[in-house]
């Protein structure tokens, strides 16, 4: 079941009385585990890392005994504003709660990878599934791309893995 999804919310840094808060959009802190578990994914990551080979992201989801159904992996950090993430995970002015904030303070604040599909045709995507950060901590390298592609090769890298030229 995909998530429930409402345009007409008003973006981050704007202001437009006719449209309402966002009230219904997806809900980054509390998606389902549509695609499957995150503490698998976050386990078969980590098989990946230490068996230092070249790996595709979505042989790691299935490792996990994720379905396939998305298309790319979008990191969700502290501050993203709603514009800059519908338009790094290709969604045209969605509606999105819980997005993860800091607070200027020395707490722990968490991020977010959020996954999409493609509904509706190649050029609209949809939120299926967000995982929070473990620990805190980002996990998944990206290299300066906003976005990895299932199909994303991840290649080693003192100890880690990131994503391949």
């Amino acid at each position: 079941m995909t998530a429930s999804i409402l345009g007409g919310c008003s973006l981050a840094g704007t202001h437009d009385d006719s449209k309402p808060a966002c009230t219904a959009g997806f809900d980054i802190g509390r998606a389902a585990e549509t695609l499957g578990s995150a503490d698998r994914f976050f386990t078969e990551y980590q098989n990946a890392e230490k068996r230092a080979e070249p790996v595709r992201l979505g042989d790691i989801t299935r490792a996990a005994g994720w379905s396939d159904d998305w298309v790319r992996m979008v990191e969700v950090p502290p501050n993203i504003t709603e514009r800059d993430l519908n338009r790094d995970a290709g969604t045209s002015e969605n509606c999105w709660r819980g997005l993860p904030r800091g607070d200027g303070s020395d707490h722990t604040v968490y991020g977010y990878y959020l996954f999409v599909k493609n509904e509706g045709g190649p050029m609209k995507t949809v939120p299926v599934q967000s995982v929070r950060w473990p620990k805190a901590v980002r996990v998944v390298g990206f290299e300066n791309r906003r976005a990895l592609a299932i199909d994303t090769l991840l290649l080693p890298d003192h100890g880690g893995l990131v994503p391949a030229p």
